[in-house]
Order: C-alpha cells, then sequence, then structure tokens
C-alpha cells in the first residue's frame, strides 16, 4: 500500500487560488471570492461568525457545492488557522 504524503494546507489553497487566477477565465468577483481563502489577507482577528460568509456561499453557488459544509469549514478555519510559513 502506497503512503499518502500530507501537504501543507495553507500552500495549497494558496497554490490554488493563484493557479485558478491563472488558467481560468471568471469573472473579478469570483476571483476576490476565492481570494478569501488566502489567510495572509485575512484582518487580524476575523469574526468567525461574518467573515468571508458571502463569498464562500457565491463560491458554493458557482461551483455546485454544499454551503453548509464549506461555511462550517470557514468557521472551523478561522478559529483555527492553519500556520504556513512564509519563506
Amino acid at each position: 500500500m502506497a503512503k499518502l504524503k500530507s501537504i501543507n494546507p495553507g500552500q495549497f489553497l494558496e497554490s490554488l487560488v493563484n493557479n485558478l487566477e491563472k488558467h481560468l477565465s471568471f469573472e473579478d468577483e469570483t476571483i476576490k471570492d476565492l481570494s478569501i481563502l488566502d489567510q495572509g489577507k485575512w484582518p487580524s482577528k476575523p469574526s468567525s461568525k461574518a467573515h468571508g460568509e458571502e463569498q464562500i456561499k457565491r463560491l458554493c453557488k458557482r461551483f455546485n457545492l454544499c454551503t453548509d459544509q464549506a461555511l462550517n469549514g470557514m468557521r472551523d478555519l478561522l478559529e483555527q488557522p492553519l500556520v504556513s510559513p512564509r519563506t
């Protein structure tokens, strides 16, 4: 059985947003909505109840994702931010 390599979630999300910006032709609003996943752009103390909810809802609608799961995931991320070292 092959071992799974763990990835740095923060780097993965940042890379995902960067690659989507480069390779896909989304409207400006979708690109702005995707940037909510970049923790480097968050306020120092984001509200776990409201920060990013509208963006997540629009992204879920755009990509046909479960809004409740995505919002819960965003709230979890806000409460326990991922730490990714910047080099």
